[in-house]
């Protein structure tokens, strides 16, 4: 007992000092953890971060691309409606405009003078006017192409004018340039002479100065013509660019409007195509209820003869079976006279016993 006593206490101090060398050893790393409360930076530069970034990135791009999707449905569905009503209204309004042709053709002999409504007459004006908007529009469109017509004619003669202007540019440039060395040359050895004319006494003729002065201003001439067939040239050629831009407008615009006619030309067809079908379908259902009320009234017919007769069956009874009953009525009445009769006798008879 006292061995074991002993092997307590010792343990019992081993275990003492382990346990005071332990939390002298462990008490820095616990520090350490309690300070570090904030959480290391991640690296943004790391294969994970960059996937995780182009993964972010590739959402919001197929959300952006499902976003673009939807508004190009709801812009052509909204562009198709607009289509579709725009043509709608211009059926209504062409059909209108037939009806309106019809009535006036019909009442072309009925003067207007005796229409006294004031209403209806601007309502007409009215009518009217509009149809005059829509020739106006067709002829606006047929005057459009004429100048297109003539706009495209004056750009290829202005492109001829400008092909034989600048041949004949070409062609007299060397000359022009051969010339005026001629000139300066002439006029130099001329200014030469002169002075050896004053300086000799063998001179040249007026006539020859003459000639040469005249020469020299026919140079000058010319050199002045070349300057304003240039300067026309430029202008000839910022007109033929102002007059191909103005061409290429009304191209672009009479395309726009070949377009708009061809599409609004599909609308009518496609919009009376399906006024058709819709006629034809009430007028197939107009048939059907008439050969329905056509049967229902057959049957209305038969049935009322069919009531009649059997009414009057009834009623011829019920006729007959009033006589009879009357005819009872009056035997019983006559009875009872006869009763009345017998009794008031029985009570003289008694009377008198």
């Amino acid at each position: 007992m006292a061995e074991t006593g002993a092997h307590a206490r010792e343990n019992g101090v081993s275990h003492r000092k382990r346990r005071e060398a332990m939390p002298g050893g462990e008490s820095a790393p616990k520090k350490i953890k309690l300070e570090e409360d904030t959480p290391p930076e991640a690296n943004p530069n790391t294969i994970e971060a960059v996937r995780e970034k182009n993964k972010a990135l590739e959402i919001d791009m197929r959300e952006k691309n499902r976003r673009i999707a939807y508004l190009t449905k709801k812009c052509e569905a909204l562009y198709r409606s607009r289509g579709v009503t725009s043509a709608s209204f211009r059926c209504l309004r062409r059909q209108w405009f037939q009806l309106q042709d019809e009535l006036l053709a019909a009442v072309k002999t009925v003067d207007p003078s005796a229409v006294s409504n004031k209403a209806s007459k601007e309502a007409w004006q009215a009518a009217l006017d509009t149809v005059d908007g829509f020739g106006q529009f067709k002829t606006r469109i047929a005057e459009l192409e004429r100048d297109i017509e003539a706009k495209e004619t004056e750009r290829h003669r202005a492109c001829r004018d400008y092909d034989r202007l600048s041949a004949y540019v070409e062609q007299r440039g060397g000359v022009n340039t051969d010339n005026a060395d001629v000139g300066e040359i002439k006029m130099e050895n001329a200014a030469d002479d002169d002075k050896t004319g004053d300086k000799t006494s063998s001179g040249l003729s007026s006539t020859e100065m003459v000639k040469q002065e005249a020469l020299v201003e026919k140079e000058k001439e010319h050199a002045k013509t070349v300057a304003t067939l240039r300067e026309n040239m430029g202008i000839l050629s910022k007109k033929l660019y102002q007059e191909r831009h103005k061409v290429d407008t009304m191209k672009r615009e009479l395309e726009k409007i070949k377009a708009s006619e061809t599409a609004w030309k599909n609308d009518e067809a496609a919009m009376i195509q399906d006024h058709d079908e819709k006629l034809k379908q009430l007028r197939d259902d107009k048939a059907h209820v008439d050969e329905e009320y056509k049967k229902l009234l057959h049957k209305t017919k038969d049935f009322e003869h069919h009531m009649t007769e059997k009414w009057e069956k009834k009623i011829t009874k019920i006729q007959a079976e009033m006589s009879k009953t009357k005819s009872q009525m009056d035997e019983l009445n006559l009875k009872n006279v006869s009763l009345r009769e017998k009794i008031s006798n029985a009570s003289t008879y008694r009377d008198q016993v």
